[in-house]
């Protein structure tokens, strides 16, 4: 076996194994070409090439379980994430003073300001468990724990900006178990999006779309004062 070379695709598995057949590294009867239904066949397990053995007799071939052992399969853990909150998954998210208002789900209650001169207005506004769910899948599928506290956009050098007015500013804080989480964005800027802003906007409308949606937030009085 000085010349054996370590498989590495399916193709090189089948080639090493049609190779050992036919050289005649198999039991006796194999090479003197009677074929055993009782010799054992080699299956590939998670450390390499095992033989299984038939009832009643011995282990495959030595020569096969060698050469075979020699190798390893490497494995690959497909990584899952979780799409269910657990308990104590909890976020705010604010959105001021342009926006839409402060969501505070730790304590249950959204506020926003109705005109400069008053006082803000807090109401009672509960998600359901769908509703957290939805919110954390997406929190999750755009890694929003791996984002920097304070984050911005970076156009590329040389390239067109576009301003966005009013500028808009937002803040999120968020537990998930042990974790905590903050970020910040000031946007100034409406484009080029980047992938990361690309994905937090659309974080900013399903929490914005699901407050709309709640018959708390439909029952506010309208602003009585505009942004620019």
């Amino acid at each position: 076996m000085s010349d054996y070379k370590r498989p590495h695709g399916i193709t090189d598995w089948i080639a090493l194994v049609a190779t050992l057949l036919l050289s005649g590294c198999g039991a006796p009867e194999a090479r003197s070409g009677a074929a055993d239904p009782t010799t054992p066949l080699a299956v590939t397990t998670a450390t390499g090439m095992q033989p299984v053995a038939t009832p009643g007799t011995a282990s495959t071939s030595p020569r096969i379980a060698t050469a075979f052992a020699a190798t390893r399969t490497r494995t690959f853990s497909t990584p899952t994430r979780a799409t269910i909150p657990g308990p104590d998954f909890a976020f705010t998210f604010d959105a001021r003073p342009c926006g839409i208002g402060k969501l505070d789900t730790f304590d249950g209650t959204f506020t926003t300001k109705i005109t400069l001169s008053e006082p803000d207005l807090i109401v009672r506004l509960v998600l359901s468990e769908a509703e957290r769910a939805s919110i954390y899948r997406k929190m999750v599928a755009i890694d929003s724990f791996d984002y920097p506290e304070q984050f911005s956009i970076i156009p590329p050098p040389g390239g067109p900006v576009m301003g966005q007015a009013p500028v808009s500013v937002y803040r999120f804080s968020v537990r998930d178990g042990a974790r905590l989480k903050e970020v910040s964005w000031t946007a100034t800027i409406s484009g080029p999006d980047t992938v990361e802003s690309t994905n937090l906007r659309a974080l900013i409308r399903l929490i914005e779309q699901t407050i709309m949606n709640h018959p708390e937030y439909r029952r506010l009085p309208p602003r009585k004062f505009g942004c620019a």
